[in-house]
């Protein structure tokens, strides 16, 4: 039961160590990360049977979040470039590795997760009723969860990417005592204007694919169509701060806003995500902040 903790520590510490060594020692901390990443999946290889997604979620995605985020307040990138660059990289190859498996070696992550899931119940302290309605409530999800697999690996290096961003700001800026800002912050979030027709296009590959007939097309725009729907979500977001900052309001209201929704439910949830997400994408448009060149990309 100790092992999440230790790998969420491990992870880190990584995560740290390779922000630290790349903000201050720029390409050439490629000869301290590399030699780790490969000790680790050598670690991997033997105990794992090769490069799992168990060694690209715990060693390389921290890692590979860490250097961004060192690289990107070393050099002052806007906050899109590090969202995008430390997640989507690793969505790409997590999603290939999991694809992989299951077209070439018949091994599916999900059923294994599954099976694990199952194990662990037979040993849990429940009713055989609660175990029945439990075990069916994940058969009927694991079809839909199989489908969505590269958009949970990108909702995993979100959150990842979210907390070492916080978490290295804090690092290189306070305890470090590093001079400058870093990158824009969220309130400066914009996306490439460009990317707009990549959300319209898998959205409307979503809408109009035939599932039977083309179930591949429809996977790529449903998973294509719900990261950008998120990171337009966050541009969103990055607006109402834009605007708090800007009327010199107290910063608490707007993670005071988010716990509030949090607290009203789903309903409250979607509608307000919709309402957001359409104030993101509007705003290649109207740009409400008037950016212009005020981002560095």
């Amino acid at each position: 039961m100790y092992l999440p903790v230790v790998y969420l520590l491990v992870g880190l510490v990584l995560l740290l160590v390779s922000g630290v060594l790349v903000y201050r020692w720029g390409w050439k901390a490629l000869y301290v990360l590399v030699p780790v990443v490969a000790v680790q999946g050598a670690y991997f290889s033997l105990s794992v049977e090769g490069f799992s997604a168990e060694f690209i979620t715990m060693v390389v995605s921290p890692m590979v979040v860490g250097a961004v985020g060192g690289y990107s307040f070393k050099t002052k990138r806007s906050y899109q470039f590090f969202m995008t660059v430390s997640t989507l990289p690793l969505v790409l190859v997590l999603s290939l590795n999991y694809y992989g498996l299951k077209v070439f070696k018949n091994q599916d992550l999900v059923l294994q997760s599954k099976d694990r899931l199952v194990a662990l119940l037979k040993t849990a302290e429940m009713s055989e009723e609660e175990k029945a309605d439990l075990l069916k409530k994940v058969d009927s999800s694991i079809e839909m969860l199989g489908g969505v697999m590269p958009f949970t690996y990108f909702l995993n290096t979100l959150f990842v990417a979210l907390l070492g961003y916080v978490l290295l700001k804090f690092v290189l800026f306070k305890y470090m005592g590093r001079s400058g800002d870093g990158t824009d912050g969220i309130a400066y979030f914009k996306m490439s204007d460009y990317l707009i027709f990549v959300l319209i296009a898998a959205w409307a590959a979503v809408l109009l694919a035939d599932r039977e007939k083309l179930n591949g097309l429809f996977l790529l725009g449903l998973n294509t169509a719900l990261i950008f729907s998120v990171f337009y979500l966050v541009q969103a977001v990055g607006i109402v701060k834009y605007y708090l900052l800007k009327k010199n309001l107290p910063p608490f209201i707007l993670p005071a806003g988010i716990l509030g929704l949090l607290l009203l439910g789903v309903e409250a949830i979607l509608f307000v995500s919709v309402v957001l997400l359409s104030i993101g994408a509007i705003d290649f448009w109207a740009d409400f902040r008037k950016l212009e060149t005020h981002v560095k990309e």
